[in-house]
């Protein structure tokens, strides 16, 4: 994904323009697996019906050259943001999990 590795590679240029890209883009393919999504400033949370939200977050991670990254509200990493397919595969696998009513 050229598009998705000018635009996240990192976040010097201009650190809010490239987190609320790279969270729309997520926003984007998670909306087309049914799910609600909402952005905010540098976060999303998406759910479905009953659902557990779930929140995410963009982050630049200086352990690894100050790449953006998504990660789990905690900060605990989910994939670089130029994967974004990979977190909206582990967002997806939470919200599908059984939720206790």
């Amino acid at each position: 994904m050229p598009e998705a590795d000018a635009a996240c590679t990192t976040a010097a240029d201009d650190p809010s323009a490239s987190r609320r890209a790279a969270l729309e883009r997520l926003a984007r393919l998670l909306r087309r697996q049914g799910l609600t999504v909402h952005t905010a400033h540098w976060h999303l949370t998406a759910t479905r019906d009953g659902s557990p939200t779930v929140e995410v977050w963009c982050h630049t991670r200086a352990d690894d050259g100050g790449r953006l990254w998504f990660t789990h509200a905690g900060g605990t990493p989910i994939s670089p943001a130029t994967h974004p397919a990979i977190t909206a595969a582990a967002v997806h696998r939470i919200v599908k999990r059984p939720h206790p009513n």
